[in-house]
């Protein structure tokens, strides 16, 4: 039966050479007699952390993956010579993808035009730009009737990393990213939503049971018209802000952070915004905030919110006060 080479991840190099050479290796290395030849491989063996030598090819890289290298699982996304030009082709060539067989996609420098349709997410697909300022998402999303939407659809199990999203919109409603009920991460990312004629203007749009992760992530959005909210969530959703930047200065009414019948945890991060900084709307709202700097408007207890839905540490304002432990 033909099997794969398999390598100590200490020794590959040596190894390798000497495979490909046709030199034997030394006893005790873990390396098996017969050719090298893949097929049939699906997950790495974690506890070996073993690599894998294509003879053919001289081509060696960690075990696993549909083609026998992990490296297979990693797809360019490229205005010229990737292995595609467009993300949303780029995501559908994904079939298999789950939690032992996950998938990144990585984007090169430039402006990818996503349109005025939303791009969806998928699960165990994470996508890597190649810098906040380098790889930059761009398009025309939003919607004028009360059904929410995003340029962007999160999903679970996924990572956005390294790259903008901006959303320069012309409707009721937008938004650069939503997530119904489903937990993306973010680290890295800058999300930028502009709106020239719309009521609610939305950085990330959270909803039913969503539970997503901000971390070292910069939200900037800005209504001509209505209300500008950096991350609003709405029904049973935690969400999580680290290290990060939110700021809402539109023409209307700006605020941070709102909760609504929702609970966010902030550590670490500037909240700035005129109107309010952090709001809780509704009985079931929280707001848990450390070692953060929260900028402009109060926070604010509405629709039923309790003064201690507030609960504050190491938190200041723009002139450096400290605040009490309910940011009063």
């Amino acid at each position: 039966m033909k099997t794969t080479k398999r390598l100590l991840l200490g020794t590959a190099t040596y190894l390798a050479m000497a495979l490909y050479a046709g030199v034997t290796a030394a006893a005790g290395l873990n390396v098996a007699s017969d050719p090298v030849i893949f097929g049939g491989l699906t997950t790495a063996d974690t506890e070996e952390s073993p690599v894998c030598f294509d003879q053919a090819t001289g081509q060696l890289g960690q075990c696993g993956g549909s083609g026998g290298i992990y490296p297979a699982n990693i797809i360019w996304v490229a205005q010229s010579g990737g292995d595609y030009s467009d993300l949303r082709d780029a995501l559908a060539s994904i079939t298999d993808a789950d939690t032992n067989n996950r998938y990144l996609i990585r984007v090169a420098p430039g402006v990818y035009e996503l349109g005025s349709t939303p791009l969806q997410l998928e699960s165990f697909v994470d996508i890597e730009g190649s810098g906040m300022h380098q790889t930059i998402l761009h398009g025309e999303v939003g919607t004028d009737t009360n059904i929410w939407t995003g340029m962007l659809l999160g999903a679970n199990d996924t990572v956005l990393k390294a790259l903008t999203l901006k959303n320069d919109c012309n409707h009721k409603h937008c938004t650069a990213m939503y997530n119904q009920g489903v937990s993306p991460t973010t680290i890295g990312v800058k999300i930028v939503v502009t709106n020239q004629a719309g009521s609610v203007t939305d950085g990330v749009h959270n909803a039913y049971n969503a539970s997503p992760a901000f971390k070292d992530t910069i939200i900037e959005v800005g209504g001509s018209t209505g209300g500008s909210q950096g991350i609003y969530s709405y029904s049973n959703c935690e969400v999580s802000i680290l290290r990060s930047k939110i700021t809402a200065n539109g023409a209307g009414t700006n605020e941070g952070v709102h909760n609504h019948h929702a609970s966010s945890v902030i550590e670490h991060s500037t909240i700035k915004a005129s109107t309010n900084t952090v709001v809780n709307n509704n009985t079931t709202a929280e707001a848990r905030i450390f070692a953060s700097r929260l900028a402009g408007g109060a926070v604010a207890y509405i629709a039923g919110a309790l003064i201690d839905s507030f609960s504050c540490a190491a938190v200041a304002d723009e002139n450096n006060t400290v605040t009490s432990d309910t940011c009063q």
